[in-house]
């Protein structure tokens, strides 16, 4: 009875793994372009405040794996990071608009300059500019 048991786990065991996984590997980390922004033209010191992005995968294959956010003085530079799964099943998915926010809570008075990365040109990244009035 018990080599029966130990015969029939070994077989379960067998059969129910299986080396095809849903994402078999990643195959690079991307960072997507930024589509469009929303965000108030003033913030209030040490008050929490949401900017809108909105961006488009290329295909399924691309997830969502959060926000490029560079600090320098009172510049901000956003851009979308996304990780490329390549299973052989990716469809393109041009039509689909997506949306994340950024949470940003200024720490002093002054003038924000927020750089949103919309992509290259010739090599040379081009980013979309927005100032911001924190009194």
């Amino acid at each position: 009875m018990k080599k029966i048991l130990l015969s029939f786990a070994i077989g379960v065991t067998l059969v129910s793994c299986s080396k095809q996984e849903p994402y078999q590997s990643i195959e690079y980390y991307n960072t997507l372009p930024v589509e469009s922004v929303v965000m108030p033209t003033t913030f209030k010191v040490d008050s929490v405040s949401n900017i809108t992005l909105k961006y488009r995968k290329p295909t399924t294959c691309y997830v969502y794996q959060g926000l490029y956010y560079e600090k320098n003085g009172f510049t901000r530079t956003v851009a979308i990071n996304t990780i490329n799964y390549e299973h052989g099943n990716c469809i393109t998915e041009t039509q689909n608009l997506y949306e994340t926010a950024v949470n940003f809570r200024p720490v002093a008075s002054g003038t924000y300059t927020f750089k949103f990365w919309t992509g290259t040109t010739a090599g040379v990244d081009q980013f979309a500019t927005y100032q911001a009035i924190v009194p």
